[in-house]
């Protein structure tokens, strides 16, 4: 899956060139150092694209200027495009050298803006969890996989959508994203607690069959999560007066959210937050050869978070009831 999605990082890339020069055919000599700064300029401005329909006739397509981190993000995919070209069609032990030059030497990719924290509250959480949706499938879909995201550990999408090993009531898994880049595989384990049986039995191992890729799942998700925003502030605004979200729901948040929760609220320490998340400390990478994984600590971590949920809800309800 992160192959699949650094393809497709790299087919965005290629369309943008593509859009940028007028041709398909488009040569490594072509990006020299002085183009980049025209395409950064090109893509940070709005602009109409023109696409083939399915049907055969064209259609337009309004992009909006792309932001820093657009920038960031696309200049950077680009550098690995044109290092691929160089590893592919340079030979150094031969003398032969097809690509001589390198534009990113003196165009210097524009660093990437601090990520905006993605944290929400204990309240907002429960408001998301026990906001009544009537009849909007998608809305109920997207929700329903953000609390199982939560009450799994910040679970990502694309490891809900593959997973399908339930033993002894915890789920066994590879982490997607980080799953080719290390030794263990990014195998983790996560225990499976009560509140989230419903939705377990719900759509666990069933998601592969109702769409055809994660990336069509996560467009539901990200549908649902949308009007779900809406839908809970048109609520909170009707009965309160107030908007409960200053921004969308994103599915990531549920991970986010997780892990601040667990630091923030409950002080578990970052070493075992990090354990529970499935990253890897860089620094304690030759320590962690000898220290067999608990996924104990993780039960504790997780259980923290979600005695925290209840007791909050507990505590809510107990306010509205006097």
């Amino acid at each position: 899956m992160t192959r699949f999605g650094s393809a497709r990082n790299m087919q965005t890339v290629v369309y943008s060139l593509i859009d940028f020069f007028g041709t398909r055919d488009i040569f490594a000599l072509d990006i020299t150092a002085h183009k980049l700064f025209e395409i950064e300029a090109y893509l940070r401005k709005p602009r109409t694209l023109k696409r083939k329909h399915s049907s055969g006739g064209e259609m337009e397509l309004k992009r909006a200027g792309a932001t820093t981190a657009g920038i960031h993000t696309f200049m950077r995919d680009l550098r690995l495009l044109f290092n691929a070209a160089r590893d592919k069609y340079n030979d150094e032990d031969t003398g032969k050298i097809s690509i001589a030059h390198y534009p990113f030497r003196k165009y210097k990719i524009v660093e990437a803006p601090a990520p905006v924290k993605r944290n929400l509250t204990i309240e907002q959480i429960i408001a998301i969890r026990d906001f009544e949706i009537n009849f909007d499938g998608r809305m109920k879909t997207a929700r329903d996989l953000f609390m199982l995201s939560f009450y799994l550990c910040g679970m990502n999408a694309v490891d809900l959508y593959k997973a399908d090993k339930l033993e002894k009531g915890r789920i066994n898994y590879n982490r997607s994203k980080t799953e080719g880049r290390r030794k263990d595989k990014a195998f983790i384990s996560i225990k499976v607690p009560e509140e989230s049986s419903p939705l377990i039995e719900k759509y666990f191992g069933k998601l592969n069959s109702i769409y055809t890729a994660s990336t069509g799942l996560g467009r539901v998700i990200s549908y649902g999560l949308n009007k779900l925003t809406n839908a809970i502030n048109e609520h909170f605004v009707k009965e309160y007066g107030i908007k409960l979200f200053e921004v969308v729901i994103e599915f990531y948040m549920a991970r986010h959210s997780f892990a601040n929760l667990a630091r923030n609220v409950c002080r578990f320490s970052k070493d075992d937050i990090a354990l529970a998340l499935n990253h890897i400390d860089l620094s304690r990478k030759t320590t962690d050869i000898y220290i067999s994984p608990d996924w104990s600590i993780i039960d504790e971590v997780q259980k923290g978070v979600l005695n925290l949920l209840k007791e909050k809800a507990q505590s809510i309800t107990s306010a509205v009831s006097q």
